[in-house]
């Protein structure tokens, strides 16, 4: 008889500890960073103070300064499961739309742009208008951009480019532009953005009131910068 309850002790404890290890195993650390960012995973080193390293869902692992942190919560990892199919590496970018401007420099000449876009897991599509201030007139264009995520840090991302653009002024023409952007997080909605790039012209429609459609090959080396807002 003792030998049974004994048995039967033993196997209430193990029943226990494999349903402990069970909700354990559940469990995930939610880091939660000062610019509104929050990633899911488990911690797998910390140094106290200085920095904590974390493994996401996904495989990726990733660093972060003690600094940069608001809090460390655990949650249960059966929870919200859409949001934590979305957590990777590049979970430090805001999805959503964001509007923007700043100064734009193209071909020798300044003027200001204004943008909205709309931000997606690894992407970015965006649509800007430009005046332009040159010697003979105004001038201006539009551009529409597919914009392609390279997450570098937490507070920093790169962008390769390409888009679509229209010149209007005393020379029309269409161009195909290329480039690179760098995005740095100032807040959890503010951003300060620097893009530099290539405008690569493909024909003329009309060049000082004169009509021509015709394959005309220019290069326009692009500069634009400014502040977004994402909300």
């Amino acid at each position: 008889m003792k030998t049974q309850l004994l048995n039967r002790l033993y196997a209430v404890i193990v029943v226990a500890l494999i349903g402990s290890a069970s909700l354990v195993a559940q469990q995930r650390d939610v880091i939660e960073l000062k610019n509104g960012s929050v990633i899911k995973g488990i911690i797998t080193e910390q140094v106290p103070g200085v920095s904590y390293k974390i493994e996401t869902g996904d495989g990726s692992v990733m660093v972060y300064s003690a600094s940069d942190v608001e809090k460390i919560t655990k949650e249960d990892s059966q929870l919200d499961t859409e949001q934590n199919e979305t957590v990777s590496s590049n979970s430090n970018v805001r999805k959503g739309f964001g509007i923007g401007a700043g100064p734009v420099l193209m071909g020798g000449n300044s003027g200001i742009a204004a943008k909205v876009n709309y931000t997606f897991q690894k992407f970015r599509l965006e649509g800007w208008y430009a005046e332009l201030y040159k010697a003979e007139g105004e001038a201006g264009f539009i551009e529409i951009d597919f914009k392609y995520l390279f997450p570098v840090s937490t507070n920093y991302n790169m962008y390769l480019t390409a888009g679509y653009l229209y010149h209007s002024g005393n020379v029309d023409f269409r161009a195909l532009t290329w480039g690179c952007e760098a995005e740095f997080k100032l807040s959890k909605h503010l951003s300060l953005n620097f893009w530099i790039g290539d405008a690569i012209t493909f024909d003329v429609v009309e060049s000082f009131g004169e009509n021509y459609n015709y394959f005309a090959y220019a290069s326009y080396i692009m500069f634009t910068g400014g502040l977004f807002y994402r909300f």
